[in-house]
């Protein structure tokens, strides 16, 4: 086993290293206290004595090791929680309510730090002084004893400095939970340096930024190496993916990263990006091999990073619970008029946070779409949470919204975290609950940037969605006219795929693609299957795409699907009436393709003529014409 070796700048660290050591079962070669002085003459004895393949130190130490030494150095950070203790300590030592207190130390020291937060929880004022060398320290005190601070946290040659001139001092400490994660990551790093030591110079940037996927690149963005969770994320083989270049398969990382990262030999941390419509957090760090960049690592993991509020822990614990929308505008189908028309709304509709209400057959994209609205937006990092209001009987349903959709175990994450509640069906909804979606949305205090908002408001973004037309329901009395009002703002009606035959084959090469990248068969549909998927009305939209396709895939023995394989495997007990040569406009069903876009473009645009004809592309007077012909009333799409 590779041994690795503790440099500590003090005994007080000595106890916790040994016990994290022990828990990670690794070789200790050493476990030292050492100064910035020795290290020069430690380092050499210690490598002519014991030979360790990994080196654990903190703060300046590690810093400096790192400049002479070939050898990975983990370096032990201070976590949140014990930033979180030295400041409560610190504040203890003075009487002032909302005291000034100074952090000091090596920069590398203290990562993922929300000084907002910590100032709110801990009533203080934090500040940061932070240094790049050893040289720097007594100057960094000098610096701080002028800004009048009530406490100064920092190692003896700060403290010393502001004792000296009357200031109350705490020196910096650390406890097990950083030196256990420091043993961790050295266990981890060592074990792959014994598997692969061939690779040494490569895996030794693993050490700050050890997580799930790995991808290693060249100076040109090809990939040269990946681990298991890429093949699995990716759902192929490593062969297949060697030698292509990064963006084939994470289109937010150009060339333009790797250039600045090989030119400036400094990593790139904190993208988020999506992956397979998954989000991931990525941190890329270079690969210095005789003082040169000789590749990129790219570490990533999925989801949002640890925060430290316990807020953004909840909006963390969401998102890991699949509480995420996947969907994006440019994965989706939309080649006729009709939908682009239907896009490019929605894409206005992200950048305002008024209440969305998408109405479609079941089997259109509404999720879909509602899911590309919520991540083309502000509040696209934050979950996205489903609730389909037919699933629950009546007495769940007001109760999860007489709480503002906290009652439920799973929903207590939802307190004060800002989100998305994409509500399906909400025709179903009782007469009391529509009127509390009503106080719910009238009262949601949604800003463009959701960090803003205040602890205790209601951060709700809505997207809500039927598969009826809401109206005649109001003016029948069926549902409530103010909560219409208040959720129909910004409205979107999805025509089914009847309407517009133009996105069918796209639907069913994107289906038919999916099932030949899981199964690894490939089938062709013939030039007449094509024709008659495109001519087939599919009552049952996107869902029933789904079902024929997924069984005559499996159900087909040759390479080619046929018409008469299509038509085997559809079930015609939900078709649509055939249609009539007289047009009767009481069955919007049984109208022509015509006649139907014409009705959806008047309820598209509130029966609006002239905006409507536009969207036809044809002229007022013709419309008027056509709608005469199809015998459409003239207040057709009006409310």
């Amino acid at each position: 086993m590779a041994k690795v070796a503790i440099l500590l700048p003090n005994s007080d660290l000595v106890e916790s290293a040994v016990q994290a050591a022990a828990k990670n079962h690794l070789d200790l070669s050493t476990v030292s206290t050492i100064t910035e002085r020795s290290l020069p003459q430690l380092l050499s004895a210690l490598i002519d004595k014991n030979n360790p393949a990994v080196i654990i130190a903190r703060g300046g130490q590690a810093k400096t090791l790192k400049s002479i030494s070939s050898l990975p150095v983990v370096e032990i950070k201070i976590t949140p929680y014990e930033l979180f203790l030295m400041l409560n300590k610190a504040k203890e030592l003075t009487q002032h309510k909302n005291p000034l207190i100074y952090v000091t130390g090596p920069d590398n020291m203290f990562d993922n730090v929300s000084i907002s937060s910590l100032q709110k929880n801990l009533k203080i004022r934090l500040r940061f002084a932070l240094f790049d060398s050893a040289e720097e320290m007594q100057q960094t005190a000098a610096d701080v004893c002028t800004q009048n601070p009530d406490v100064v946290i920092g190692g003896k040659t700060v403290t010393d400095y502001c004792q000296k001139h009357g200031v109350a001092t705490l020196r910096t400490f650390s406890g097990p939970e950083s030196m256990y994660e420091a043993c961790r990551i050295a266990k981890i790093l060592s074990d792959a340096l014994d598997n692969e030591k061939k690779h040494a110079a490569s895996l030794s940037m693993f050490i700050d930024e050890i997580s799930s996927g790995v991808i290693q690149i060249d100076e040109r963005g090809n990939i040269i190496r990946v681990n298991q969770f890429v093949t699995h994320l990716f759902r192929t083989t490593e062969d297949q993916i060697i030698g292509k270049a990064i963006d084939t398969f994470i289109p937010d990382i150009s060339l333009d990263f790797v250039t600045r990262i090989y030119a400036r030999r400094k990593g790139i941390h904190g993208l988020n990006v999506r992956i397979d419509e998954g989000e991931f957090y990525i941190n890329m760090n270079p690969v210095i091999v005789d003082d040169r960049v000789s590749s990129v690592i790219i570490n990533f993991f999925e989801g949002i990073p640890n925060l430290s509020t316990s807020v953004e822990n909840n909006q963390n614990e969401l998102i890991r619970r699949g509480y995420t929308a996947k969907a994006t505008f440019n994965t989706m189908v939309s080649r006729s008029t009709a939908m682009q028309e239907i896009i490019r709304k929605a894409k206005l509709y992200a950048a305002y946070l008024l209440p969305i209400l998408l109405i479609g057959e079941h089997g259109t994209e509404k999720q879909r779409i509602a899911e590309c609205i919520h991540n083309a937006g502000s509040y696209k990092k934050y979950p996205f949470i489903r609730i389909n209001c037919s699933g629950y009987n009546p007495d769940a349903l007001n109760k999860i919204l007489d709480s503002g959709f906290t009652c439920f175990e799973e929903f207590k994450l939802l307190r004060n975290t800002p989100c998305t509640i994409y509500l399906d069906e909400i025709s179903s909804l009782s007469s009391y609950a529509q009127q509390r979606l009503y106080t719910l949305v009238s009262t949601s205090r949604t800003v463009l940037d959701p960090t803003k908002l205040s602890v205790g408001s209601n951060q709700i973004r809505f997207i809500l969605t039927d598969s009826k037309d809401l109206r005649p329901l109001v003016r029948d009395g069926l549902f409530r006219q103010e909560t219409y009002y208040a959720i129909s703002k910004l409205t979107l009606r999805v025509p089914p795929l009847r309407e517009r035959k133009m996105d069918v084959m796209g639907f069913v090469d994107s289906t038919l693609s999916e099932l030949e990248k899981r199964y690894g068969r490939y089938i062709k549909l013939t030039q007449d299957a094509q024709s008659f998927l495109s001519r087939y009305d599919w009552p049952g939209n996107l869902l029933e795409i789904d079902a024929v396709i997924s069984r005559a895939y499996v159900n087909s023995e040759s390479y080619y699907l046929n018409t008469s394989d299509i038509e085997a495997c559809i079930d015609h007990t939900f078709s649509v009436h055939p249609q009539h040569t007289d047009i009767d406009v009481s069955d919007k069903a049984i109208l022509p393709e015509e006649a139907s876009q014409i009705i959806a473009a008047l309820h598209n645009y509130h029966g609006n003529r002239k905006q409507t004809a536009a969207s036809l592309g044809i002229s007022v007077s013709t419309l008027w014409r056509q709608m005469k012909t199809f015998k459409i009333p003239k207040n057709e799409g009006k409310i």
